[in-house]
Parts: C-alpha cells; structure tokens; sequence
C-alpha cells in the first residue's frame, strides 16, 4: 500500500518536474536548469507516464506535456502588440506537442527497459527527423530544437561542430533514453553508460577549444567594427499627419544614427566595418525622399569639414533632381555612402530595395555593401520571409495583413550572398541566421566571417532565443558572427561560439547606442561544414532502417500498439 502511494505521488513529482526542467531549462530560460534537462528532464517524464495501458491516454498525455513546454518556451510570441499572436502561440505549441505525443506512443517502459543502442539511435532519430521536418512548412520554424539546451555554455556547445543543432537534439534524446533505462535497471553498468554519454559533450567541448586555442596564431589581425543598434520604433506602429513630417522624422533618425558613429569614429580610428541593422529607416535605398541641402547641412554639423569632399556622386540611385523644388533629392544610399566615405569604413545597412521592371516592381528586404569611395554597392536579399511580416502566404490573408500595416509581399532572394572588403564575409537578415544550412551556404562560397542585420521589435521578448540560436551557427560553422540589432542584442562571437562583447537588450525608443568590438577572423572548417543537416538525418534513417530488419518482433516500432 505505501509503496502504490509512494509510487502514485513520486510520478506526479517527476511529471511536474520534467515539465518545468524542460520548459525553462534553456539558455534563454533558465540557464542553471539546462544541464539538468539535458541529461535527464525527458527521462522524468517517461519514468512519470509511460507505463499508462491505453495509447490514447498516453498520447493525450504526452501531447498536452509537450504543449506546456512550448508554451514557455515560445512565450516570447505574446510580447507583439496584436492580439491575434496568441493563436498563433497557441498553434504553434500545440503542433510540436502533437509532435512529442507521435514520439512517445514509440517509447513504452517495455521498449525503454530493453533498448538496444540501435533501438536508442532509432527513437532518437525520429525525433530529429520531426524537428528537421518543421523546416518545410510555410518559411519553416527554426526555433526550439530540443539541443538548444546544450547551447548554455560553451564547452557541450561545440559538439554542433559535429553534427549541428540537430545532432544536439539526438544527443540530448539519447541520453534520455539511457536515464530511463538506468532508473529501470538499477545497475552500475547502465549508470555508468549514461553518466559517460552525459558528460561527453563537456569533454569534447574542452578538448576542441583547447586545440583551436593552441591554433589561434594562424589567425588574421582581428577586425574592428562598429555596430550600431539604434532603438528606433517600428514604422507600422507610427501616426504621421503628413508625408512632410514623416521625411522629416526619419531625417531625425538618419542624424541619430550619425551622431553615434561620429562619437565612435573620433575615438576609434581603427574602424574597418559599420554596420546598421535591418530595415533601419524608410523608405527604399534609391527613394529621393529628403533634400540635398538639409542632408548635407546635418552631417556636415555632425562630423565637421571632412564632409565636403565626401559627397556621392548627384546621380541615380544616390540622387534625382526635382524641377517641382528646383533641387537634388537624395536617398538614403547617398547617406549611407557617405557616411562610408567619411569614415573610411565599409557600411551594410538593411533597408527596402525597389526594382522596377515593365510590368511589375521586385521589392526586397536588402542589405546593401558601400565601400569607401567606391560609388557602387553590393545588395543581398533576405531569402527567408517572415510569413504576414514580410509576405502574405494566402489571398485570403491579405485584408488581414492591412490591417496592421503590411500591403505587400517582398521577393525572396535566391542565393546566399558575399561582399568583398578586407574580407570575404557573407550578410543574413534577421531569423535567417537559425538555418544552419543558409549559413552553410555562406562559407561555401567563401565567407570568412558572418554579419547578421536583425530588428527583433516586433517580439521583444525574443532577443535572449534569437541570440542564443544564432551563437550555434558560428559553431556549426567555425567562423565568427557580427550581429547589428534594432532591438535585440547587438554584439559578436569567435569561431568558438565565444562571446565577445555584447549591448544590453533594449526597447523602441532608447537612445541610440553603438558597440566598438574587435573580433578574432581565426576560423577553421568543422565536420558540419562537409555533410550540414543532411549527416545527421542520414544517421537517423539508417538507425531507423536498422532497427526495421534487426529488431525482430520489435522492428515495427512505429506500428507498436498498446492496449486499446
């Protein structure tokens, strides 16, 4: 009687505990927590539910369990302003819960209890398969693999080197699995197992920062770059009487902007790279929408007499002149040209960029390259768009999408994009930088390092997820990333997935700020680059095609059925 009590209480302790272990065990939940959920929050759950005699309990179960974890971890969605995120946060959750429930109708006590290592590889790997899966709908949903836990320090971080996000998810399912089994057995050889796959990330990781370390000699001088995070409020979300007011309004941004990189280039003469975030200002890069004279009358008062033979070129797409006003417009490419030309440092700014043919206009979320004196710039085009946000996926949702400002759709790009500097270094636009196979993209075709344009404002709560996602893919990669944020966390890591410095995250509406960091270029080619996610979905096919002809009576483990 007291051990079926204890039993009923001591289940109920572990289902509470794995749902909060897992739910905030992240890096950008509850850091101290991670460790924790990585080697034995799943297992909890398990040992609390898996014995249950009907599937369709279970999987009710299993799937309600799950929906509660996403809906921590993807609580960030209910920070934007429209209430229509919570169905969104809602379906969300719920489809990756229906995920786990699909797992969990795999994984008995039987089953767990007399796993083989191939029947472990093979439950692993359908739930990478799963997590991969979620790629392919609509723009995809890169956020919350369950091997972003290992992304809470740097040492279990570099075991994405190997296989990338991904291959962390397997691990971390893996040594769940061998929890479960070592509850189950009791035995010191299971333990014992399980307690060498746990820690075996921690071990890799110091091992392969101590090599790279030893290595760093062969690196490059460092690059110096200035990133500037401006706080700007979002366009949408602003009330103008007038076009005149709202010119004049993003003409005040424009000498905000130049004010903090004027303060940082008189300190810092050093500067090689100034990067402004995505969609800093309106209006597309070519717009004439302001003035010559009050243009050049602001920077001129911002950064002195080294602006008069700075100026771009009065030409398209830098200037058009008006006969209404019997002057020159210019665009926002002829300020950010210059400020290139002033400073004598590359600029890549995010901004809209219009391309009219005969019969339609192209518009593309940009980020556009000035050189110094160059008088011509590299563009890149976002190629992940943000469904609603940046393009309407359904004729049916466009009165819906106007309703909070978005008319149109923009064109996705087609490739991975590289402009040529001092280095070779390729540009990303916001949530690209969470596929691990963009950005592969990039150092195939040559990038030395990664710079990232991001406006997180429309989710504030977001910038912790976003940041500690994108810290993966300098690992996967082995090159560093530079990131610029509207709102968000500017800052930057090595190859090693290191941070290097960072701004504190901040709201719209903050004074502007810029952070001066010179990053490490020592980058090197991890086993990642050579087989990206393809390796890891592989490795999880042939577990499942091994253990479908090895497993006998138990190969059928999709097609396992409880008692109805």
């Amino acid at each position: 009687m007291l051990g079926r009590v204890f039993s009923k209480y001591s289940k109920s302790l572990f289902w509470w505990l794995s749902l909060v272990l897992v739910g905030l065990g992240t890096p950008f939940g509850v850091p101290f927590f991670a460790p924790f959920s990585a080697a034995l929050g799943f297992a909890l759950f398990w040992m609390s539910v898996s014995d249950f005699p009907r599937s369709k309990e279970y999987f009710c179960w299993a799937t309600c369990w799950f929906f509660g974890v996403q809906l921590m971890q993807l609580f960030w969605l209910t920070s934007h302003p429209y209430a229509y995120i919570y169905l969104v946060w809602l379906a969300l959750s719920f489809s990756m819960g229906v995920q786990w429930g699909l797992l969990c109708l795999c994984v008995t006590q039987e089953r767990l209890r007399k796993a083989s290592w191939i029947e472990i590889g093979a439950l692993s790997g359908f739930w990478v398969l799963l997590e991969w899966l979620r790629l392919g709908v609509l723009s995809g949903f890169p956020f919350n693999p369950v091997g972003i836990t290992l992304a809470f320090w740097e040492y279990p971080l570099q075991l994405a080197s190997v296989g990338g996000v991904y291959g962390l998810s397997f691990w971390v399912m893996a040594t769940n699995y061998l929890a479960v089994q070592c509850w189950h057995s009791m035995q010191k050889k299971k333990a014992f197992q399980w307690v060498c796959v746990a820690c075996f990330p921690y071990l890799f990781g110091w091992g392969h920062i101590f090599y790279h370390e030893s290595e760093e000699w062969r690196a490059a001088p460092p690059l110096s770059a200035l990133l500037v995070q401006p706080n700007f409020p979002s366009e949408e979300s602003m009330d103008f009487a007038s076009f005149e007011e709202a010119r004049q309004h993003v003409l005040q941004e424009w000498e905000e902007i130049e004010k903090v990189i004027g303060r940082a280039t008189d300190t810092h003469q050093d500067i090689q790279l100034i990067a402004l975030p995505e969609y800093v200002v309106p209006y597309s890069a070519s717009f004439p929408a302001y003035s010559f004279s009050q243009v050049t009358d602001r920077m001129q008062w911002v950064f002195g007499e080294a602006m008069r033979a700075s100026w771009p070129p009065l030409e398209y797409p830098y200037a058009v002149w008006q006969e209404r006003y019997g002057e020159w417009f210019v665009s926002n490419s002829f300020i950010a040209q210059a400020i290139a030309n002033v400073s004598r440092a590359s600029v890549v700014v995010g901004l809209e960029e219009r391309l009219f043919g005969q019969e339609t206009t192209e518009i593309y979320s940009s980020a556009l390259h000035f050189l110094p004196k160059n008088g011509q710039h590299e563009h890149y085009a976002k190629q992940v768009l943000l469904p609603m946000g940046e393009y309407i996926p359904f004729s049916w949702c466009r009165s819906l999408a106007a309703r909070y400002g978005v008319m149109h759709s923009f064109t996705p790009g087609q490739e991975a994009g590289i402009f040529e500097a001092e280095h070779r270094f390729s540009p990303c636009i916001c949530y690209e930088e969470l596929y691990g196979n963009l950005m592969r993209e990039c150092k195939k075709k040559g990038a030395e390092w990664l710079l990232n344009l991001t406006n997180d404002g429309w989710y504030p709560s977001l910038v912790w997820s976003h940041f500690y996602h994108a810290r993966v893919r300098a690992v996967e990669n082995g090159i560093p990333i530079l990131r610029s944020c509207n709102t968000g966390i500017t800052g930057a890591f090595d190859a090693l997935g290191r941070v290097i410095a960072t701004l504190p995250p901040t709201q719209p509406s903050s004074p502007p700020a810029a952070l001066y960091v010179k990053v490490p270029l020592y980058a090197y080619t991890p086993l990642y680059f050579f087989w990206g996610d393809f390796g890891v979905v592989t490795l999880s096919i042939f577990f499942g095609v091994a253990q479908f002809f090895l497993g006998g009576k138990r190969g059928f483990f999709l097609l396992y059925k409880r008692k109805q």
